[in-house]
């Protein structure tokens, strides 16, 4: 037989790994401040940047990782609890170069920068606790609420810097530091991405996830979809538009679909 049900009362423990495709729902722009400074022989200058917003973001490719120990409680049925480490997050939008100028120099010339590939990553360990049925030859459907903590934030981005420069961010830092040199001046840049300060990501979220899995020679594949029932980001935007100010507030939550393959082992 190919396909052999555990024996009630026993234990068993699969690891496994896959691929997922994730994005944020309901999310508002992404938020960032920049600061540029210009250093002459005979003259310094600064220009700020605040409140420098990126579109809505998009599906990207993310990674997991897990271990999942099941009860059988009955010939059909079981309950599993894991332990497992996932990537999400989303990509900003494909056209969403942005080009910001402004005379930030001495001699009057404006400077321009221009972000791309922009993505955000949110790492999270992750507790499933599942109940699996059995259902026909092999093929299971499970369904569970999983915890999850968020242990990691970046922010990756490209940047164009006066068309001439070209920076990549440093995506265990929050905040961005870049200088370049030329003869007789030298720029400083700094980025803050407002919007992954720890205020603003839930460092504890609640999820809801369906799983479809079919098992063959003890090699498990497992499709699951899990969304957050609980807000991941709480991002709060400033706006002024010269006559008046307002605050716009926007909440996100995790969308993964994932593909993972393991190997069962009997205890």
């Amino acid at each position: 037989m190919a396909v052999a049900q555990p024996e009630v009362g026993q234990f068993s423990i699969t690891p496994k790994i896959g691929g997922s495709i994730c994005t944020m729902t309901g999310h508002p722009s992404i938020e960032a401040n920049m600061h540029m400074e210009t250093v002459t022989p005979t003259s310094t200058s600064n220009r700020d940047f605040n409140g420098i917003f990126f579109n809505h973001g998009r599906i990207r490719a993310g990674w997991i990782a897990e271990v999942d120990v099941q009860y059988q409680l009955s010939e059909r049925s079981g309950i599993s609890v894991g332990i497992g480490y996932n990537v999400q997050g989303m990509r900003l939008k494909k056209d969403n170069s942005l080009i910001v100028p402004g005379v930030i120099s001495a001699d009057g010339q404006d400077r321009y920068c221009k972000f791309k590939n922009m993505r955000l990553t949110l790492g999270y360990l992750t507790i499933p606790v599942m109940y699996n049925m059995h259902i026909y030859n092999g093929l299971s459907a499970g369904i569970g609420l999983q915890a999850g903590f968020c242990v990691t934030r970046k922010m990756h981005f490209e940047a164009l810097f006066d068309n001439t420069y070209y920076m990549e961010s440093l995506p265990m830092h929050p905040r961005s530091h870049f200088r370049w040199d030329e003869p007789n001046r030298m720029t400083r840049i700094e980025i803050d991405w407002c919007a992954i300060d720890t205020r603003h990501i839930q460092k504890f979220v609640l999820s809801a996830p369906v799983s479809l899995s079919y098992e063959w020679h003890r090699y498990v594949a497992e499709l699951r979809y899990c969304i957050d029932l609980t807000e991941a980001t709480d991002w709060t935007t400033n706006k002024k538009d010269g006559i008046k100010s307002w605050t716009e507030s926007a909440h996100s939550r995790n969308s993964v679909l994932s593909l993972t393959v393991g190997y069962r082992f009997q205890l």
